[in-house]
């Protein structure tokens, strides 16, 4: 009598498991979380209650205790996994944001120390460069100077002015602004627009006259 009530009892729960994965696969919306629910009850659910059905008719004290002590230890263990995700989770993310300020922390004072010496060098460059410019051309001078005199310091002149000319023609701004006015017609004064207008456009043909006073004739043209 006693096996015959457990195994009616054993169905009965497994009716009910029945029934209740049934109603809320039926009512369940989605028909992916559908899909995933009957998986996981037909694949772990149903054998894991069908192997513990079969335990528990060959082995009742053991299968009991082993029932009892997997329900009792879900909390703990549901408990243990989920602080020890959280405080992995939290040691991480405070790793990586002190990592962040540390880098930063890092990173400003030695930029600044780097442009700081970026600019000193920048100034330093063309301090040398503008002395050894100076030197040179002063070095230029003499010579000219010593060789031909006050010949000398016009060429040397001459020479320093084509230099920069030519350093601020190869400007981007300047070079266009160069090329604008070359390319735009200079304006006439009136006076001579008026005799421009004045002027034929096909000239009057040479007139040749012959001198009487000379024996031989000489030709003189006059263009008009």
């Amino acid at each position: 009598m006693g096996a015959e009530e457990n195994s009616v009892e054993k169905h009965t729960a497994r009716q009910k498991l029945d029934e209740l994965s049934s109603k809320f696969i039926s009512s369940a919306s989605r028909q992916g979380f559908t899909e995933r629910f009957e998986y996981v009850v037909k694949n772990f659910l149903l054998p894991a209650l069908a192997y513990a059905e079969a335990s528990f008719e060959r082995k009742p004290i053991l299968t009991l205790f082993t029932g009892i002590f997997f329900v009792l230890g879900a909390i703990p263990f549901f408990t243990y996994a989920i602080v020890c995700g959280t405080a992995l989770a939290g040691y991480c993310f405070v790793a990586l944001a002190s990592l962040l300020v540390a880098t930063i922390a890092t990173l400003i004072p030695l930029s600044t120390i780097l442009l700081a010496v970026l600019a000193g060098a920048g100034l330093a460059s063309a301090f040398v460069t503008a002395m050894l410019v100076s030197a040179f051309l002063f070095i230029r001078l003499a010579i000219l100077v010593r060789q031909d005199g006050k010949d000398g310091a016009a060429e040397w002149l001459s020479d320093v002015k084509e230099y920069v000319t030519g350093v601020f023609a190869t400007l981007p701004y300047l070079s266009k602004s160069a090329e604008k006015r070359s390319a735009t017609p200079s304006p006439q004064p009136d006076a001579y627009r008026e005799t421009s207008a004045l002027k034929p456009e096909h000239p009057t043909e040479n007139v040749y006259t012959v001198s009487p006073t000379l024996s031989a004739p000489v030709v003189e043209g006059t263009a008009y």
